[in-house]
């Protein structure tokens, strides 16, 4: 047994489970064992040599490949990786979809007829291979889904070759493509001046795998249209801009002679000269290499020329600009309780002796009170002996 690799150009392509891919899979196999003469039980074990290794690892796990039943094997693939779908690839309502989107697209030209005629045989032919399209319901799509100007003028010439079509009937699909391809002839007298070729740049062959694809030529046509009037327009208009244009540039450059004679005769400091200057750099750039500047209000400038900025470190502010306004602290008025110099208040001798005596206390916060726990008050330039002194005299009274 000599089988080809995979993978090389004689050995069959690699099934990844694809369900279109199925019955395309095994038809290759078995077309590649009769070649090489397998026995069933080899293809049963060579065939996982062409498979994904997913897909490998589930048939290596079927029965039939352990027993090497091929007949079993092939069914059992068809069956796990949905074969049968393929007898749904496409249904009446996929063609029905199809011909009301195609009767929107214009058919200008023979590729455009052509086109159509693929996108509807893929779908029409398909369901009617399998036998669920009749022939007349095959003729009654391809006519509906043409673009319906294009329709008319089909039948026309069909009628023109049969005028005794019972139109109860579609036009037969024949019929249909010989009318096609006499009215958009490659050949025809006037198709170089239809105005068609830029229409269509050009015409692949790749279908996409939707049921149809949607074009949109008439925003193509509408824009070709446009492009044609506009350069129609320039054209018209050529030989009256260029008069323009060249009239306007001898007014340009007699008007630039006058403001450099003017601009001549004037000082450079007057103000007079700055306004000409700036407009003979508007009209010619290079006056400002070739004509002095404009010294207007000179002596306004030269006030701050020789000013320099401060350093960086240097226009910081002083953070003690403002000690001059500052309030000078009072004067040490020695102890507050009897405002003698010498101790502090905690240390004061004469408010101990009134303490020990009973007449005042010290609250937990060290604060004055008189023996029932009322806090004494005192004026702001008091000391506390005045109003210790004055709960004495009232405690004699």
């Amino acid at each position: 047994m000599d089988m080809p690799v995979e993978g090389t150009k004689l050995a069959p392509k690699t099934f990844r489970g694809e369900a279109a891919e199925v019955e395309q899979f095994l038809r290759r196999f078995e077309r590649l064992a009769l070649l090489h003469n397998l026995t069933p039980r080899e293809k049963c074990e060579t065939i996982v040599d062409y498979c994904s290794r997913r897909v490998r690892e589930t048939i290596q796990g079927f029965a039939a490949y352990r027993h090497g039943n091929w007949g079993e094997l092939k069914e059992n693939v068809r069956i796990f990786w949905n074969a049968d779908l393929e007898d749904k690839r496409f249904r009446i309502k996929d063609l029905q979809a199809f011909a009301a989107q195609s009767r929107k697209q214009p058919i200008q030209e023979l590729r455009d007829w052509r086109r159509y005629l693929r996108k509807f045989i893929r779908i029409a032919g398909w369901l009617q291979g399998q036998g669920k399209l009749s022939n007349h319901d095959y003729a009654y799509y391809m006519w509906t889904g043409l673009y319906v100007p294009f329709r008319k003028r089909l039948e026309g010439r069909i009628l023109l070759e049969d005028p005794n079509h019972d139109m109860a009937d579609p036009f037969e699909p024949e019929a249909i493509r010989k009318a096609a391809e006499a009215i958009l002839g490659v050949n025809r007298f006037d198709t170089e001046r239809l105005g068609m070729d830029d229409l269509y740049e050009g015409d692949s062959d790749d279908e996409s795998d939707e049921v149809w694809e949607i074009e949109e030529p008439a925003k193509r046509k509408k824009a070709v249209r446009n492009e044609r009037a506009r350069k129609a327009y320039r054209d018209d208009d050529d030989s009256d801009e260029s008069d323009d244009e060249e009239q306007n540039a001898q007014n340009g450059e007699s008007d630039f002679d006058e403001l450099i004679e003017r601009m001549k005769e004037l000082s450079v400091n007057d103000p007079q000269y700055g306004l000409l200057y700036l407009k003979a750099v508007t009209i010619q750039p290079m006056v400002e290499d070739c004509m002095p500047r404009p010294q207007v209000n000179q002596t306004a400038s030269d006030r701050y020329a020789d000013r320099r900025m401060p350093p960086p470190h240097m226009s910081r502010p002083d953070p003690n600009r403002f000690l001059s306004y500052r309030q000078a602290p009072p004067p040490s008025a020695g102890c507050f309780g009897c405002g003698e110099a010498g101790h502090i208040m905690g240390e004061c001798p004469r408010l101990q002796d009134y303490v020990q005596k009973g007449v005042i206390m010290r609250d937990h916060r060290g604060r004055i009170t008189s023996k029932d726990g009322m806090l004494l008050r005192k004026n702001l330039n008091e000391s506390w002996l005045v109003p210790v002194t004055a709960k004495v005299r009232v405690c004699k009274a």
